[in-house]
Protein backbone atom coordinates (compact mmCIF):
# COMPACT_ATOMS: atom_id res chain seq x y z
CA UNK A 1 0.00 0.00 0.00
CA UNK A 2 1.45 3.44 -1.05
CA UNK A 3 0.49 6.54 0.83
CA UNK A 4 0.50 9.95 -1.02
CA UNK A 5 1.97 12.79 0.81
CA UNK A 6 -0.08 14.43 3.49
CA UNK A 7 0.31 17.80 2.49
CA UNK A 8 -0.72 16.98 -1.17
CA UNK A 9 -4.07 14.61 -0.40
CA UNK A 10 -7.64 16.02 -0.36
CA UNK A 11 -8.46 15.30 3.25
CA UNK A 12 -12.22 14.83 1.70
CA UNK A 13 -11.77 12.95 -1.39
CA UNK A 14 -8.55 11.69 -1.53
CA UNK A 15 -7.48 13.33 -4.74
CA UNK A 16 -3.82 14.56 -5.42
CA UNK A 17 -3.59 18.04 -4.85
CA UNK A 18 -0.35 19.44 -6.27
CA UNK A 19 0.89 22.60 -4.20
CA UNK A 20 4.16 24.33 -3.35
CA UNK A 21 5.71 25.16 -0.05
CA UNK A 22 4.60 28.57 -0.76
CA UNK A 23 0.61 27.59 -0.90
CA UNK A 24 -0.91 27.87 2.29
CA UNK A 25 -4.71 26.88 1.71
CA UNK A 26 -5.46 23.23 -0.13
CA UNK A 27 -7.86 23.82 -3.15
CA UNK A 28 -9.54 20.52 -4.95
CA UNK A 29 -10.88 21.26 -7.94
CA UNK A 30 -12.27 17.42 -7.84
CA UNK A 31 -14.52 18.16 -4.36
CA UNK A 32 -14.53 22.26 -3.92
CA UNK A 33 -12.83 21.99 -0.86
CA UNK A 34 -11.24 24.82 0.41
CA UNK A 35 -8.39 24.44 3.84
CA UNK A 36 -6.17 25.80 5.34
CA UNK A 37 -3.07 23.30 4.56
CA UNK A 38 -2.03 22.40 7.41
CA UNK A 39 -5.94 21.60 8.48
CA UNK A 40 -6.20 19.41 5.52
CA UNK A 41 -2.95 17.63 6.58
CA UNK A 42 -3.66 16.76 10.50
CA UNK A 43 -6.95 15.49 8.66
CA UNK A 44 -5.52 13.37 6.48
CA UNK A 45 -3.01 12.09 9.21
CA UNK A 46 -5.51 11.78 11.62
CA UNK A 47 -8.17 9.26 9.55
CA UNK A 48 -5.17 7.09 8.81
CA UNK A 49 -4.38 7.06 12.16
CA UNK A 50 -8.40 6.23 12.72
CA UNK A 51 -8.32 3.78 9.97
CA UNK A 52 -5.19 2.06 11.02
CA UNK A 53 -7.22 0.77 14.02
CA UNK A 54 -10.44 0.16 12.01
CA UNK A 55 -11.91 3.12 13.17
CA UNK A 56 -13.78 5.59 10.78
CA UNK A 57 -13.70 9.58 10.39
CA UNK A 58 -17.22 10.84 9.89
CA UNK A 59 -18.44 14.41 9.94
CA UNK A 60 -15.39 15.62 8.38
CA UNK A 61 -15.66 16.87 4.71
CA UNK A 62 -17.67 13.75 3.53
CA UNK A 63 -16.18 10.74 4.26
CA UNK A 64 -17.41 7.41 4.16
CA UNK A 65 -20.24 8.85 1.83
CA UNK A 66 -21.90 11.23 3.63
CA UNK A 67 -22.42 15.01 3.40
CA UNK A 68 -20.04 17.83 4.96
CA UNK A 69 -21.38 18.41 8.25
CA UNK A 70 -20.61 22.04 10.04
CA UNK A 71 -17.80 21.44 12.31
CA UNK A 72 -18.31 23.39 16.03
CA UNK A 73 -15.19 25.69 16.62
CA UNK A 74 -14.62 26.83 20.46
CA UNK A 75 -12.31 28.99 22.25
CA UNK A 76 -10.95 28.43 25.29
CA UNK A 77 -9.24 30.70 27.56
CA UNK A 78 -6.67 29.03 29.62
CA UNK A 79 -5.50 31.02 32.33
CA UNK A 80 -2.99 30.48 35.51
CA UNK A 81 -5.42 31.48 38.94
CA UNK A 82 -4.22 34.56 40.07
Amino acid sequence: MTFVDASIECSSCGMRVEKTLKDRVHECSSCNRSIDRDWNSALVLLSRGLGAVGLPLTGCGGQEGTQPTRQQFSIVRLEAPA
